[in-house]
């Protein structure tokens, strides 16, 4: 028999509920202090963070992540 842990997230997949921010710290500590630094950034402007996260469409350059997002972004990352 094999000793594998399963983390949170990992089990809440399994049974088809969304993981939150808190599993994914389990998981990836790095990732979730990332997203909660985003969650809690407080200016305006996400764009002061000096974090690039954009998607080149066509020759549209689309920023994924902006003040009026940022909670969508971190709920579909998780």
């Amino acid at each position: 028999m094999v000793h594998f842990p399963f983390t949170m997230a990992f089990f809440k997949k399994l049974v088809n509920i969304k993981p939150s921010l808190k599993d994914l710290r389990e998981f990836s500590p790095i990732e979730a202090g990332t997203l909660q630094y985003i969650l809690d950034y407080s200016d305006d402007d996400v764009e002061n963070m000096d974090m690039t996260v954009s998607v080149m469409w066509g020759d549209i350059v689309v920023d994924l992540i902006t003040s009026a997002n940022k909670q969508d972004y971190s709920n579909i990352y998780n």
